[in-house]
């Protein structure tokens, strides 16, 4: 018979199982660095794609948990509390910009980066909202109007076409410039 000898966990450790490096509850270190519990060690910070919990309970110890899906760095659970964005296993998720958000959408105003970036891009001064790159406009913002040829928005019609008040449209054939579709 070997007698039981109880050991000391390591210093991280207010609790610990089978080894003195296994920890089941962590303690602030010398009562000056925080540490959180992460798959049996006591860790200064949280790995990427988790977010410190400090418990102020003496029966729940500081961890480390999961962001939500589609976020991959958090600083709280949710899609509002994000600094970068991946998918969920079946979504791609964007990072606005100036925001903590993440969306499977861009807000407009922004477009969607690549998916490598899982960022959101900004259009250009010029669009409301934009596809595929800063130029591609959708729609244009105020003292702007749309040429349908290459999606741009600018701030006048080029000669040969007049603005209908949001595009700008190609006037009549036996026009060399005109400022509506009629032939006057």
């Amino acid at each position: 018979n070997s007698p039981h000898i109880c050991l000391s966990c390591d210093i991280s450790c207010a609790r610990c199982t089978t080894t003195s490096t296994t920890c089941t509850f962590c303690t602030n270190i010398l009562n000056i660095m925080t540490v959180y519990l992460e798959a049996g060690e006591c860790l200064k910070t949280c790995p990427d794609g988790q977010y410190p919990f400090i418990s102020n309970s003496a029966t729940v110890t500081n961890e480390c948990i999961d962001c939500t899906l589609g976020c991959t760095k958090c600083t709280a659970l949710g899609l509002t509390y994000c600094s970068a964005c991946g998918d969920d296993g079946v979504d791609d998720y964007y990072l606005a910009i100036n925001s903590t958000t993440c969306g499977k959408t861009c807000p407009n105003g922004q477009f969607l980066g690549t998916v490598a970036s899982h960022l959101c891009i900004a259009c250009d001064i010029s669009c409301q909202t934009c596809t595929v790159n800063s130029t591609n406009c959708g729609t244009c913002n105020t003292g702007f109007v749309k040429n349908t040829t290459d999606q741009t928005c600018m701030s006048a019609c080029q000669v040969g076409y007049y603005s209908d008040g949001t595009n700008c449209v190609i006037c009549d054939l036996a026009c060399a410039s005109c400022y509506g579709p009629l032939k006057t």
